[in-house]
C-alpha cells in the first residue's frame, strides 16, 4: 500500500522528520552546532510546552519566573542569628546578587580582590552544609557604577547543567556545574552612572539579556550552548535595571511567549514605556506608557494582568496585555506609591508592594483598590518573596518582616539579622536563603527534619525548563 500511495509516502516522510526534530529537542541538542539564525529560531519554535519547574528549585531571579512566589509549605518564618539558622557562611568580596538554588547547590556572584586587580567570581555553595564548593574567576570590573549597586548585582540563571552570569560591561558568561568557564561574550560598553543590574533569564535553549546604557541599548537573545546570537533588538532607552519577564500569550506571537520589560530610561526625565517583545524574533508586540525615567523593579504578572511600578513613590498601573502593534490597555493607575528598587508580587489576586521607605501596601490587583497600608521600619531595596501564605520583606538594616499574604495586615515575625542586606532571598527545599553584606544564611522551620550531609560530588539532576508566567 505504501508503494502505491504518494500521499502516504509524504506523510511518512513528514512524520520521520518531525520525530528527528523532537528527539533533538529532547536531547537538549548537545553537540549540535547552530548553523544559521533561522535554524536556531526554528529550534526554539519547535520546543515542547514548558512544564512546571521541579519542586525545590529556585533557578534564577526571584525563582526563575521573576515573580517571587513559591508553592512550598512548612517554610521558616521566625528565627534569630542563633536560633532557627541551619548554617551561615562568609561570602568573600562584595555583591548584591540573590542566591540561586538547584538541588544541593547554591550560586552567587561577587567581586573580590585578586592578585593584581579586582575579579568577578561565580561562587558555588553546598546547600546542606553551607560550605564553599568552588569559585570561578570570570574577568575584571569595567565601567562606572554606584556605591550602593556595585558590579555584582545581577542574579545568575541555571538550568541544572550550567550557570549563566552577567556582569554588564564585563560580559556575559557560562560556567558548568563544576566551576569551569565554558564561554564568555562581550556585551560592549554598557556605561551608566548607576551601573548595571539586570539579570539573565532562560527559556529552553535561549538566554535573554537586557543591555540598557547611556550609549546604544538593546535586548539580545543568545544560544545558551554557544553564546551565539539569535537576535538583537535596539531600544530607545538610556537606562533600565528591570529583569525581563516571560509571559505565555496563548499563541498570539509565533513562539507563544512574550518578553516584557518594565520601562525605558531617558536623559530628560520624560515618562518611560513598558514594552512586550516577541520571544522568537525580538519584534515589539505592544507597549504601555507611564513608568518613571529610572525603572528598576521587574514587571509583576498575575490574575491576567501585568503590573508596573517604578520610581521613588512613583506610579503603579495594571496592564491588560495587548495585541500586535497596538498599545496595551491600562485598567487602573495610581500616580504615587510605587517602590524605587524593590519588586512586589501578586498572590491570590492581591498585589503586595513595599516602598523604599518601608510603606507596605496591599491592593486588589483587579481593581487597584487599596486593602491596607502599613509602615515597616527601615529602608528597603530587596524585593518581596512569598510562600506558605506569607510574604517576606527584607530591610537594608537586615530585618526580615514576615506578614500574612492576606487582605488584612498581620505581622507574624520580625527577624533581625544584624547585618546590612540588599539582596532578595531565595526559597528552596522548605528553607530560606538570605545573603547579607558579609554572609549567606540558611533558615529552616523548627519542625523541618534535619538533613544529613550527602555526597556533593554527584552530578546535578536533569534540567527542566523554566516556568513561564501565564498571568493566571
Amino acid at each position: 500500500m505504501i508503494g502505491r500511495s504518494p500521499d502516504l509516502q509524504n506523510w511518512v516522510a513528514l512524520a520521520v522528520s518531525v520525530m528527528v526534530l523532537l528527539l533533538l529537542g529532547a536531547s537538549g541538542c548537545v553537540g549540535v552546532q547552530v548553523r544559521s539564525r533561522d535554524d536556531a529560531l526554528l529550534h526554539v519554535a519547535l520546543s515542547p510546552s514548558t512544564p512546571a519547574i521541579s519542586s525545590g528549585q529556585w533557578p534564577g531571579w526571584r525563582g526563575g519566573t521573576a515573580q517571587g512566589v513559591s508553592n512550598e509549605t512548612n517554610l521558616p518564618y521566625q528565627w534569630s542569628t542563633t536560633e532557627g539558622i541551619r548554617w551561615r557562611q562568609p561570602v568573600p568580596g562584595r555583591g548584591n546578587s540573590s542566591p540561586v538554588v538547584w538541588d544541593d547547590r547554591i550560586f552567587l556572584t561577587s567581586v573580590i580582590d585578586g592578585r593584581q586587580e579586582q575579579e568577578f567570581v561565580v561562587l558555588c555553595y553546598d546547600r546542606v552544609s553551607g560550605s564553599l564548593v568552588w569559585q570561578c574567576a570570570c574577568g575584571t570590573p569595567r565601567g562606572r557604577t554606584h556605591s550602593k549597586n556595585g558590579y555584582a548585582s545581577a542574579t545568575v540563571a541555571t538550568d541544572g547543567h550550567r550557570v549563566y552570569a552577567s556582569f554588564g560591561s564585563g560580559g556575559l558568561m557560562c560556567v558548568d556545574m563544576q566551576g569551569n568557564l565554558q564561554w564568555k561574550v562581550s556585551l560592549g560598553n554598557l556605561s551608566q552612572k548607576w551601573g548595571t543590574a539586570t539579570s539573565p533569564i532562560l527559556f529552553h535553549d535561549t538566554l535573554i539579556q537586557l543591555c540598557d546604557s547611556e550609549g546604544p541599548s538593546f535586548l539580545v537573545a543568545l544560544d545558551k550552548h554557544t553564546g551565539n546570537e539569535f537576535w538583537r533588538i535596539g531600544r530607545t532607552s538610556q537606562g533600565c535595571w528591570s529583569t525581563p519577564v516571560l509571559y505565555k500569550d496563548g499563541r498570539q506571537t509565533a513562539s507563544g511567549v512574550q518578553l516584557i520589560v518594565n520601562g525605558t530610561g531617558s536623559a530628560d526625565g520624560t515618562p518611560g514605556t513598558v514594552i512586550a517583545y516577541d520571544l522568537q524574533t525580538g519584534a515589539e508586540w505592544w507597549r504601555a506608557k507611564g513608568t518613571t525615567d529610572i525603572p528598576c523593579p521587574t514587571a509583576i504578572v498575575g490574575a491576567g494582568l501585568v503590573v508596573s511600578s517604578s520610581g521613588d513613590n512613583g506610579p503603579i498601573f495594571a496592564i491588560r496585555p495587548g495585541s500586535n502593534g497596538r498599545d496595551a490597555q491600562v485598567l487602573w493607575r495610581h500616580p504615587r506609591g510605587g517602590p524605587d528598587i524593590s519588586t512586589g508580587l501578586i498572590h491570590e489576586a492581591r498585589l503586595f508592594l513595599v516602598s523604599s521607605h518601608g510603606v507596605a501596601t496591599c491592593y486588589d490587583v483587579s481593581t487597584g483598590r487599596r486593602l491596607w497600608r502599613q509602615r515597616l521600619r527601615g529602608q528597603f531595596s530587596a524585593s518581596l518573596v512569598a510562600g506558605d501564605g506569607r510574604v517576606y520583606a527584607v530591610s537594608e538594616q537586615g530585618d526580615v518582616y514576615v506578614f500574612s499574604a492576606a487582605e488584612s495586615f498581620q505581622l507574624l515575625a520580625t527577624n533581625r539579622m544584624k547585618q546590612r542586606c540588599l539582596a532578595t532571598p531565595a526559597i528552596s527545599h522548605r528553607e530560606l536563603f538570605l545573603r547579607t553584606e558579609t554572609h549567606l544564611f540558611c533558615a529552616a522551620a523548627r519542625q523541618s527534619p534535619q538533613l544529613t550531609t550527602q555526597n556533593t560530588d554527584r552530578p546535578a539532576a536533569a534540567a527542566t525548563d523554566p516556568v513561564v508566567a501565564t498571568g493566571e
